[in-house]
């Protein structure tokens, strides 16, 4: 009993640091391997050049966030590969989520943690998603320190606790804006826990100067890049949010058709965690559980995640990539769930033993989904050296008009993207094609299969048309079909 007790202890103590190096062990074969940059991968690797050259190099989306080309950008400047270490940072923000869910678990029990980190860092979407190059998993990261603040403040007593969980919900935010959902998040949280209305209000003050001590800086910078284009002041502060809004209803990358019915739509995202971990159906329970037993302290993590979990649920633009923002908060209430299971005076060696051969399943399932990855990644692609390569073995002068933004991250050149829309790509083609010095068109820009009957004939027509008319006027020098689509490159003029 002594030695059971001792490892026990001693579990409790080290566990977490050996699931963390577990963690990065496992990650660092995938750094060892080639990293193959795609679409938004690039978009954010562009905007940090374009950000550190003054514009000289990269491509700019307004609609955006700046907090991920930023780091990147200091990548680039600092003479680093842009592949390789920003991919690192990657697996270094999810160690750190790991570790922050241990805390914030270990606040009502050292197990809650320990359960919790291991769910998440062994479940297939978290393990996969964080050798990509986005944003979902740093935000996710600063939104769990701001959990991990917020419970800090026993009944909302600590100025400087609910000040930095509202900074870092604020540097959250600029990485992934649907992140401003932790606004109203908190203030549910700070609402239920506050004694009082002056309470609430004053707690949700210090909050909210957190937050927004974080956000204006890049209001004033959007007022000052956008004005000349904008309708009025709002509309210039508020510009990269009010464009990108109209995103949340694009089904171009979207896992579910418009047609998908009402079913479909509301379960797609705990199946999604569900084929994740098979243990996160645990988290039902463990939030009927905080419920029914008050915990306040959990409240901001319950918040958190049944606001962010409502928001993509209703919109129409469902990728499983969205579920790595609340999935660290399943990985807390199912740890929960679980040990509540285990600790029952109903438990049985039954029971026991369904959970554990559950746990090795998920474990089985991630590790098996992720060696495909792995050996995807054993050499360079042929579309990787031959088309996105291209600019680097026959250097041009001048910028590049491209419907493909993943040449960013394999060239320095200056990029003007003409994509979007058809409309809005024939626009920029023949505003700006006489002033660059090469024109890359992809055929599949954008996707006519997501419209219907007239308007999707209307999009093959002037996608044809666009096609038709580059080649008319410009030198074509590269032509291949790569995974059923067709990739042109042009040289400006005949």
């Amino acid at each position: 009993m002594a030695n059971l007790r001792n490892a026990e202890t001693w579990a409790e103590r080290f566990g977490i640091f050996i699931v963390i190096i577990l963690f990065v062990l496992l990650k660092g074969f995938f750094l060892l391997k080639p990293h193959f940059a795609v679409w938004d991968e690039s978009v954010y690797i562009g905007m940090g050049k374009f950000l550190f050259s003054n514009g000289a190099s990269g491509l700019w989306e307004e609609i955006r966030p700046v907090g991920l080309p930023l780091l990147l950008g200091l990548v680039w400047k600092l003479k680093l590969d842009v592949l390789f270490f920003p991919e690192l940072l990657e697996v270094i923000f999810a160690a750190g989520s790991i570790f922050v869910v241990y805390l914030i678990g270990k606040k009502f029990d050292e197990k809650i943690g320990l359960v919790a980190a291991v769910l998440l860092a062994f479940s297939t979407l978290f393990f996969s998603y964080s050798s990509s190059i986005m944003t979902e998993i740093p935000a996710a990261f600063f939104s769990l320190l701001s959990v991990y603040f917020f419970i800090k403040t026993p009944f909302l007593r600590s100025n400087h606790s609910l000040f930095f969980a509202g900074i870092f919900s604020g540097i959250s935010f600029m990485f992934k804006f649907t992140q401003g959902l932790l606004l109203p998040a908190f203030l549910v949280a700070i609402f239920i826990n506050s004694r009082g209305w002056k309470g609430s209000f004053n707690a949700s003050m210090k909050f909210a100067v957190g937050f927004f001590l974080v956000v204006l800086p890049f209001l004033i910078f959007n007022y000052s890049a956008y004005h000349q284009d904008a309708a009025n002041q709002f509309d210039a502060a508020l510009r990269p949010f009010l464009l990108g809004a109209r995103h949340q209803e694009s089904m171009v990358d979207s896992s579910i058709t418009a047609n998908g019915g009402l079913f479909e739509k509301a379960a797609f995202y705990p199946v999604e965690l569900i084929k994740a971990n098979p243990l996160f159906a645990f988290s039902l329970l463990g939030l009927a559980l905080l419920f029914v037993k008050k915990r306040e302290n959990w409240n901001a993590a319950a918040s958190v995640f049944l606001i962010t979990l409502a928001y993509f649920t209703i919109i129409a633009n469902k990728q499983p990539r969205f579920a790595l923002l609340f999935i660290p908060y399943a990985a807390l209430f199912s740890a929960y769930g679980i040990l509540f299971m285990l600790n029952s005076e109903k438990r049985h060696k039954g029971a026991v033993m369904l959970v554990f051969i559950v746990s090795l399943s998920a474990l089985v399932v991630a590790a098996s989904g992720n060696i495909h990855d792995y050996k995807l990644r054993a050499s360079e692609e042929p579309r990787t050296a031959e088309f996105y390569r291209y600019f680097e073995k026959n250097p041009v002068n001048g910028p590049i008009l491209t419907t493909d933004p993943v040449f960013a991250a394999y060239s320095d050149k200056s990029l003007i993207p003409y994509y979007d829309t058809v409309e809005i790509a024939i626009r920029i083609y023949e505003e700006r094609h006489k002033d660059s010095a090469a024109v890359v068109y992809t055929s599949e820009f954008v996707p006519c299969r997501i419209y219907e009957g007239a308007e999707r004939r209307s999009c093959e027509d002037k996608k044809e048309w666009l096609l038709e008319k580059i080649k008319s006027e410009n030198k074509l020098v590269f032509s291949e079909r790569y995974a059923g689509q067709d990739y042109y490159i042009f040289l400006s003029g005949k």
